[in-house]
């Protein structure tokens, strides 16, 4: 059996455990209504692998922000953000579209958009 890895021989997979990647931190005070020291947490492409694979393609960048975003240290998790009071909704979207953004995904604007990105016609039209 070969003892190659994904990292190509055993001796990287070895060490693949003491590599340390900067992951980016973002404050967003404007969700201090949450708790004390509201920010965005880069996750690892691991980790953003296995939310793409658990969460349904209409929930996903919910399911990564409650993931990415932290208050006090600790990840809020999607029932706190279904209980989040409404007048944070607008700043939740923004934090959404950010930690989209900041894991390197492209947030759609519209559904209009994506119809005609998909090359579907926009609602409405047949």
């Amino acid at each position: 059996m070969d003892d190659r890895t994904a990292f190509g021989d055993p001796a990287e997979a070895a060490n693949a455990d003491l590599v340390t990647f900067d992951l980016v931190r973002e404050p967003r005070p404007e969700l201090a209504a949450l708790g004390p020291e509201p920010q965005l947490r880069e996750l690892t492409h691991g980790d953003v692998k296995r939310l793409m694979r658990s969460a349904p393609s209409e929930e996903f960048a919910e399911a990564l922000l409650a993931a990415s975003l932290y208050v006090d240290g600790v990840p809020v998790g999607l029932r706190t953000l279904d209980r989040a009071p409404g007048h944070l909704t607008l700043a939740l979207g923004e934090a959404m579209r950010r930690a989209l953004e900041l894991h390197g995904l492209r947030p759609v604007r519209s559904v209009d958009e994506a119809a005609q990105s998909s090359g579907a016609p926009p609602l409405g039209e047949p």
